[in-house]
């Protein structure tokens, strides 16, 4: 068909035999052909890029010739989704990468047309942020604390939370951090990490700083009930379950404390006779406060 043809929307088609001279007759055929617009198929996005998950919304700007009109479109997402067939969808992308979006329209008269924009959509990846801290056992006595970047390495920003209405930002990945050396308790440490693309990740964990713990036992003591050094026992901080056992130098346990406050008055086995002036070895069994084991073994000089 000529352009001709086209814009007047049909066509006439005419067949006609004239046989030469015979028995045959003169035959005409008519056939209309009518001609329908296609759609011409465009379409734009609020936001054309993003971190994931990154959701844009989709304007068709489909047009066709009246009075024909557009009875169904169609969408590929370019991600592997179902798709979608509204006119003007919405798409939520969770993958990172370039997506080609492609539009179908279909006029009321069948007549198909489509568009494809290639890498139209640009989803950028998350950065991963974590750490880790030391120590792991944090008391008052020492309350500094070291936070171990372990982000992704397309990290470019840090901003930290220390749980103690403190905040450090934005370039120190890995900073050191004074706590109270008051104050016992829990604190919740939040990273924000951002990359060069706007992309950001949080991670929070948990702190705790504990009470002190410390043990001290002396290595002599004098039993004769002057006032001083009257006693063998242990003492310290931050400390939960507590044996004490004393022997003598064939290995005879004489003496066990089962408690922190049981104190050796010198005497073998609870008797009422002092032991004699010697060296004696001791052993200590302990757990502290975070349910962590110790054990010590030593000797204490007993003086009349």
């Amino acid at each position: 068909p000529s352009q001709a043809e086209y814009t007047s929307g049909s066509v006439i088609l005419t067949l006609t035999t004239d046989d030469p001279i015979g028995p045959c007759t003169f035959s005409s055929s008519m056939v209309t052909f009518d001609f329908y617009p296609s759609p011409v198929v465009d379409f734009t996005a609020d936001s054309a890029a993003g971190c994931a998950v990154h959701c844009t919304n989709f304007t068709n700007l489909t047009t066709i010739a009246p009075p024909d009109t557009i009875a169904s479109w169609n969408w590929d997402f370019g991600d592997g989704s179902a798709g979608s067939a509204l006119k003007n969808p919405t798409h939520c992308f969770s993958e990172t990468g370039f997506f080609d979006i492609k539009a179908i329209a279909i006029s009321s008269h069948g007549c198909v047309s489509s568009l494809t924009k290639i890498q139209f959509i640009h989803i950028f990846a998350n950065p991963i942020a974590e750490f880790t801290h030391t120590p792991i056992f944090i008391t008052v006595v020492d309350p500094n604390v070291t936070f171990i970047n372990q982000s992704s390495s397309d990290v470019n920003y840090w901003h930290w939370n220390f749980g103690d209405s403190t905040s450090l930002a934005p370039s120190t990945s890995s900073p050191v951090h004074e706590y109270s050396d008051q104050d016992t308790g829990s604190y919740v440490i939040t990273l924000i990490v951002h990359n060069a693309d706007g992309c950001y990740d949080t991670v929070s964990h948990q702190i705790f700083i504990g009470p002190a713990f410390t043990f001290y036992i002396p290595n002599f003591f004098s039993p004769n009930f002057d006032g001083t050094n009257d006693y063998f026992f242990g003492s310290g901080l931050g400390i939960n379950k507590f044996d004490l056992w004393v022997f003598d130098r064939w290995g005879n346990m004489i003496f066990h404390g089962k408690d922190l406050y049981d104190k050796w008055d010198g005497k073998a086995n609870g008797g009422s006779n002092k032991a004699q002036q010697d060296v004696y070895v001791w052993k200590v069994e302990l757990t502290d406060v975070y349910n962590k084991p110790h054990s010590y073994i030593g000797t204490v000089t007993l003086l009349k």
